[in-house]
């Protein structure tokens, strides 16, 4: 196996990893969306008195943060999925090339 394709098998690895990660957020949103919902739904007597501002504040940080970390993770594992020369570049070790001798040449 040469080392273009243990980069390749190492880069879709990890894309499945952070694939995975992303389901996992993906699969927790519906059990997070009623008590969103449920705080966007209260009275306006109880949001004037500001009793749950902090609360629903709370809750639109925390969907929203969730939203963008799945986002994230999938655009990552997009990227290593297709394994470019960027990605490739940082996963193979840095090649030792032979040193020149600095001395001009007559």
């Amino acid at each position: 196996m040469s080392r273009r394709e243990i980069v390749v098998l190492v880069s879709r690895a990890l894309a499945i990893i952070q694939f995975v990660s992303a389901l996992e957020l993906l699969i927790s949103v519906p059990e997070r969306l009623p008590t969103l919902l449920r705080a966007a739904s209260f009275s306006s007597e109880l949001q004037s008195a500001g009793l749950l501002h902090d609360f629903q504040i709370a809750q639109y940080i925390d969907m929203s943060t969730m939203l963008v970390r799945i986002a994230v993770f999938l655009v990552i594992g997009i990227v290593l999925w297709n394994c470019g020369p960027w990605v490739e570049s940082k996963l193979l070790p840095v090649q030792q090339r032979p040193q020149q001798s600095m001395e001009p040449e007559s």
